[in-house]
């Protein structure tokens, strides 16, 4: 797990590489056990590095044994010790036995289709100095999320926004139609930002840079060739039994201790009884729910107010400028949670993200399917249907003449192209293309403000594709949520989930309900630089009355 930093420019002066340097304080969180600075002809190269795999070993910036090919990469290739027996029986030299020694000789060999062979999350910058040709992907997930910038004279590659804003490579503007999808529907719908020009590679894409051109190319699909099986219960519980067995002994792989996130709730238990049912050792936190939850001895309770977190979150802002990693109100709570893993020097952190994507547990799912039906089974407009409080905050308090907000999300949401059939396989897909790199991006960045690598293991793609394909009535049936899940743990485990579950606490409202934190709020509604695009007076009305309220809302508005 690292940080990336590089900058192509010809403005190579001492003072503009000093100011690169001084860039990757930025991301110095994401890897502090190591530095380093290369200057390549056109290119700035840097990159910080949290030890996991390799300790000693596998420094970047790594250069092929000709100096033609520079490659970066943050993440984990979780099959790279099998990679290298298959690099070793084709007779490929190797001399690191690395990780990055792997991606690169795997890109040799077999170019932009060398992602069929790696498993695990990452996001990769290949620079070929011969042909000066930059290649750049990210997972499937966009688990670990890279930024980039471009025009004829500058291209800049980043692990968050932050070195590239902070330090005014280039001026910080806001894109206000990512900002109307974002307070509308509460995640990011392509590969642009909130910040002009600033793009976000889209999950399971590589970008090749060439001759002034940007090409983009999509590697891997949800529900491709898909169609669901007819497999029996009992036949899908065994078959995705097996499939947890190799998830966990694949996501693993590490050369440090583990952690894992447990809750009272389906997911983690799952990831925890699997751990234990193969012998895998991981140190369990958790923020106790209820008096009578039981912790065991390899358990650490998490107290609620033992952590500071308006002094955290303050000290995450001073670098942090993407709103989004905090745009729900429960990632507050990962502050606490991912702090504490931290204090007791632990590097890689498993949690259950990802499983109410694919299994189908969120509560709003059912609504959706209602509205779905309502709709005549129009998908697309049941979205804006879904979300229409929001839709009808952003609409009142939007400071634009003559925009008409519903045709611009319905256009929006029309983009994303589904493959699914059914009515709840489709909202998945959604989710799973929309929500889910939203989601990994709060956890990432909150993770690696703490220097920890958070791992989901519910996200590797032969899971998902094997849960897409399962029956649809054993996800969802009537009022009945994530039923093969609760199945798995009372048919393999004889465990029961305990129903006193309660979701995950936020501190939202105590912290910006304070009358200092208020009136810094209400002062940035009216004098910031939103107030360009959000009528500060009608923006203020709604946020006071939601703080007031203090109810649930899907995120902070």
């Amino acid at each position: 797990m690292c940080g990336i930093f590089i900058v192509k420019t010809k403005n190579n002066t001492n003072k503009y590489i000093n100011k690169f340097k001084s860039s990757l304080n930025d991301i110095y969180l994401r890897g502090p056990d190591k530095k380093q600075f290369i200057k390549k002809k056109n290119y700035l190269i840097g990159f910080t590095r949290l030890s996991i795999n390799d300790l000693e070993e596998a420094n970047q910036p790594y250069e092929s044994e000709d100096k033609r090919f520079t490659l970066l990469f943050n993440g984990e290739i979780l099959n790279y010790k099998s990679l290298l027996n298959y690099l070793t029986n084709k007779k490929i030299f190797l001399k690191g036995y690395t990780e990055t020694e792997v991606i690169l000789k795997l890109y040799i060999l077999y170019k932009e289709k060398f992602l069929n062979y790696l498993k695990g999350f990452f996001s990769i910058v290949i620079i070929d100095h011969k042909i000066d040709k930059i290649f750049a992907c990210v997972d499937q997930f966009s688990i670990k999320p890279l930024y980039y910038y471009h025009n004829k004279d500058l291209i800049i590659f980043s692990s968050n926004p932050s070195p590239i804003l902070n330090n005014q490579f280039i001026k910080k503007d806001y894109d206000h139609l990512e900002l109307i999808n974002y307070v509308s529907l509460g995640r990011e719908l392509n590969n642009k930002t909130v910040f002009k020009k600033i793009n976000k590679l889209n999950a399971s894409t590589y970008t090749i840079f060439y001759k002034n051109k940007v090409n983009i190319h999509k590697y891997w699909a949800l529900f491709n060739k898909y169609k669901e099986n007819n497999f029996s219960k009992k036949d899908c519980i065994n078959m995705l039994s097996n499939k947890f067995d190799n998830v966990v002994n694949l996501w693993k792989t590490s050369d440090v201790k583990l952690a894992h996130t447990r809750s009272s709730g389906v997911d983690s238990n799952i990831l925890n009884l699997y751990f234990k049912k193969n012998n895998i050792e991981t140190k369990n936190f958790l923020i106790k729910e209820n008096k009578s939850q039981i912790l065991d001895k390899n358990e650490i309770n998490i107290k609620f107010d033992s952590t500071n977190l308006e002094k955290e979150l303050d000290k995450y802002l001073k670098n942090n400028l993407d709103p989004i990693s905090i745009g729900v109100s429960s990632n507050l709570t990962l502050f606490n949670l991912y702090k504490n893993i931290s204090d007791k020097k632990f590097k890689v952190c498993f949690n259950g993200e990802g499983a109410d994507e694919i299994f189908g547990g969120y509560s709003r799912y059912l609504k959706h399917l209602d509205l779905i039906n309502k709709e005549n089974g129009d998908v697309y407009e049941s979205f804006l249907n879904l979300y229409q409080k929001e839709i009808n905050h952003t609409n009142y308090s939007l400071n634009i003449d003559n925009f008409n907000i519903k045709d611009h999300l319905l256009n929006q949401i029309k983009k994303i192209k589904l493959k699914s059939k059914l009515n709840l396989n489709k909202i998945l897909e959604f989710d799973q293309i929309t929500w889910v790199p939203t989601l990994m991006k709060s956890h990432d960045s909150i993770g690696m403000f703490y220097s920890l690598e958070v791992r989901p293991p519910f996200l590797d793609t032969e899971l998902v594709n094997t849960v897409n394909s399962i029956p649809t009535k054993l996800k969802i049936h009537k009022n009945n949520q994530k039923i093969i899940t609760h199945d798995i743990l009372s048919k393999i485990f004889n465990f029961k989930v305990d129903k006193t579950k309660v979701g995950t606490p936020s501190f939202f409202y105590s912290i910006i309900n304070k009358k200092s934190n208020k009136d810094i709020l209400k002062e940035k509604i009216f004098y910031g630089k939103l107030a360009k695009y959000f009528n500060p007076k009608k923006t203020w009305e709604i946020c006071n009355r939601q703080l007031k309220e203090k109810n649930d809302h899907i995120f902070l508005w």
